[in-house]
């Protein structure tokens, strides 16, 4: 009996391994898996880049509509900014006002029927004072108002008007309005001159109020 030997001497035909063959399919599927994943993940930021680019463009046309409402808004902001700041400034300012009615009123009262007033300048000088502190040594400047005023007085006889600008001194030194406020007052000059075709006598005495912080 002849028998034929179709695998040629290499015996039977290998059996099929299964979960070699799971293994495989398993392998093969990872990256397709992997690639099907990626290209989802890329169509939805796709979908989401178109959504956010209409609602940007959507939200310009809007910006557009209130172009001239936000240019006003803007006006307004920097007139209010402006504003605070003058407010501030005129607080500052307020820090260091002086109520002079009662001064000029003291002023005009107290002057002897002998002398007349010619002028009054009333100078007002702000200064920067240096301050260090004694504990820490940090140095810091304080505002100092000075304030002065200046009288122009005329009296037609001159031994009468000595003795009128001597007393006119003596009661403003006493003042009430005055004399809180009053640091010195000083004779600053005394001369003679001509004024409307009379001989006069010109009193200067200055004022030097106290400091104000």
């Amino acid at each position: 009996m002849f028998e034929i030997d179709l695998l040629k001497g290499k015996g039977r035909p290998h059996k099929t391994n299964l979960k070699r063959m799971i293994a495989g399919l398993i392998m093969l599927l990872i990256p397709v898996m992997a690639t099907m994943m990626y290209a989802a993940d890329a169509q939805h930021d796709r979908i989401r880049l178109a959504s956010l680019h209409n609602a940007a463009a959507a939200n310009e046309a809007r910006l557009g509509q209130y172009a001239d409402d936000m240019r006003f808004l803007a006006d307004l902001r920097g007139q209010i900014n402006n504003l605070s700041l003058s407010i501030g400034d005129i607080g500052q300012a307020l820090n260091y006002r002086m109520v002079t009615s009662p001064v000029l009123v003291e002023l005009a009262e107290h002057l002897p029927p002998e002398i007349f007033m010619r002028e009054m300048n009333l100078r007002r000088t702000p200064q920067r004072q240096r301050k260090v502190d004694a504990t820490t040594g940090a140095v810091s400047f304080d505002t100092v108002i000075q304030r002065s005023i200046n009288l122009s007085l005329c009296g037609h006889d001159s031994a009468d008007g000595d003795a009128a600008v001597q007393t006119y001194i003596a009661r403003l030194e006493a003042a009430p309005a005055l004399k809180p406020l009053l640091r010195e007052i000083r004779p600053a000059s005394r001369q003679q001159t001509e004024l409307r075709g009379e001989n006069v006598t010109i009193y200067e005495i200055e004022l030097f109020l106290k400091d104000q912080r």
